[in-house]
């Protein structure tokens, strides 16, 4: 199963800004090449990711009477309240499972994320979306090296208790190679049982393929 991520992952590093006209259209475009799932956007704050301070406007253009999940990536309760608002069925609530980048990019310890996606969860199963559990930073960070593999189990379980309907385990920092992903991603599995098993990865060094 593929899900497109390049109008949120691709286009949210860009300095120029796309017009809403156009995401529009690349939307279109890749539903027209049979994709079925489509993360269009993210709810965060317009002031960190000015290109996808139009995430309202874009999922009100969306033709919802396609055959296509159209998605939305959530990092807070702020996030989920907004992404339920504007129509979407499915959303990406992810959170890092390293504190030093989980402060830096989301403001937000380990502990506080852990809390935070909790939050969102619970919220979002009370707006009857579907939700796909996050976690980045999974194969390595920058900042810390290497993630303890428990501290992941035990986060993916956390959420899996909590009803999320799928697990994403994302490369962010474009660390991983093919041992580190078989040894989590299968225990993972064996966690999620019947639930789908998301792969993000980054070909930073060169390994994406592999």
């Amino acid at each position: 199963m593929i899900e497109e991520q390049g109008l949120r992952d691709g286009l949210q590093g860009e300095n120029l800004l796309i017009p809403t006209a156009r995401k529009l259209e690349l939307i279109d475009a890749i539903a027209d090449a049979g994709l079925k799932r489509i993360q269009v956007t993210s709810f965060v704050s317009p002031k960190m990711v000015r290109q996808m301070a139009d995430a309202e406007d874009v999922c009100r253009g969306l033709d919802f009477g396609r055959d296509v999940l159209y998605s939305g990536l959530v990092l807070n309760a702020r996030g989920l309240e907004r992404a339920a608002a504007t129509g979407l069925r499915h959303v990406e609530a992810s959170v890092s499972v390293s504190d030093t980048h989980s402060r830096k990019n989301a403001n937000a310890s380990l502990p506080e994320a852990r809390q935070q996606i909790g939050k969102m969860i619970k919220a979002g199963k009370q707006h009857g979306l579907m939700i796909r559990g996050g976690l980045q930073c999974v194969f390595g960070c920058r900042f810390e090296g290497r993630i303890d593999p428990d501290v992941v189990l035990d986060m993916i379980k956390e959420q899996l208790d909590l009803g999320i309907d799928e697990v994403a385990l994302a490369d962010s920092t474009g660390m991983a190679n093919p041992i580190s992903i078989q040894e989590i991603s299968g225990k993972v599995m064996a966690l999620a049982e019947d639930k789908p098993v998301f792969l993000h990865l980054h070909d930073t060094e060169g390994k994406g393929l592999a």
